[in-house]
């Protein structure tokens, strides 16, 4: 075992009780770890209720968690249902600090790639796309930028706590508050990470493939048919589905039908609404 390796300070499975000021945690397994910390999973000795704690070693030089855990402060300000409920923080002195949060089912990326053809279908990719836009909406109603929305950022209820299709939205450490339109907002604060070819010659990459471009191609650049089709499929929750829905209702267009065969599936998701 390194020295210095951080995990040497996180908590032992089956051995360590952690105590703070609210409760008294035991360590049953752990869950996932990093480069400077540990997800366990753990039990509060008062009620018997199965938990997260989410540890960080004293010896990272920026302290995301104690970021994260203001962050879990500053969404108790309003009810969401995407939100995960944040039960405690503490430190065990020259160690770890820690948070403990409710615990949640698997992410939207792990779902997704245990399906055989390693996709959602129509209605579940919208019924996600809707929960997961209402939680970020949540969260810029505290006042915050997430910054890192991806599908591994996000996961289901348990059914064993009686939420499966809920979605919540996790991982704050790279969350930020947004100033009002008339403040002067700098350049964002990023990760260093750029492709392989971007540090090669210097030169940043078009990201018309991403979410972002796709967007501004059907929004802006009017992409037909086949650009829509081929959109819809990466990334069903683009404008790529209003686009088709308009074409569809168009009797002039040569692809009606197979607009028609792509919205045949958001019938059972429209009816929720209507």
């Amino acid at each position: 075992m390194v020295k210095d390796d951080p995990m040497n300070d996180m908590p032992k499975e089956r051995e360590d009780v952690i105590k703070s000021r609210k409760g008294t945690y035991e360590i049953l397994e752990i869950l996932g770890k990093g480069s400077f910390g540990a997800v366990f999973r753990v039990r509060r000795m008062e009620d018997g209720k199965d938990l997260a704690m989410k540890c960080e070693s004293y010896k990272v030089k920026k302290q995301i968690l104690r970021h994260e855990a203001k962050v879990l402060e500053g969404m108790r300000k309003i009810n969401s249902v995407h939100f995960i409920s944040y039960e405690d923080r503490g430190k065990i002195a020259g160690r770890f600090m820690f948070v403990v949060i409710r615990l949640v089912g698997k992410n939207l990326w792990d779902l997704r790639m245990e399906n055989p053809e390693r996709r959602f279908s129509m209605a579940t990719g919208i019924r996600a796309a809707e929960q997961t836009l209402s939680g970020i909406r949540d969260l810029h109603i505290c006042g915050y930028l997430h910054r890192d929305i991806k599908p591994p950022n996000f996961a289901i209820g348990r059914e064993e706590d009686g939420n499966p299709h809920t979605i919540y939205i996790l991982d704050f450490g790279l969350c930020r508050k947004y100033s009002c339109c008339e403040e002067y907002i700098g350049e964002t604060a990023r990760p260093l990470c750029a492709c392989i070819r971007e540090h090669l010659d210097g030169k940043q990459r078009s990201r018309e493939s991403t979410p972002l471009g796709n967007h501004r191609r059907v929004k802006h650049d009017g992409a037909n048919f086949e650009v829509n089709v081929k959109i819809l499929a990466q990334e069903p929750e683009t404008s790529a589905l209003e686009a088709l829905w308009i074409q569809a209702k168009n009797p002039k267009i040569n692809h009606k039908e197979e607009c028609l065969s792509i919205t045949r599936e958001l019938v059972p998701y429209l009816d929720l609404f209507f």
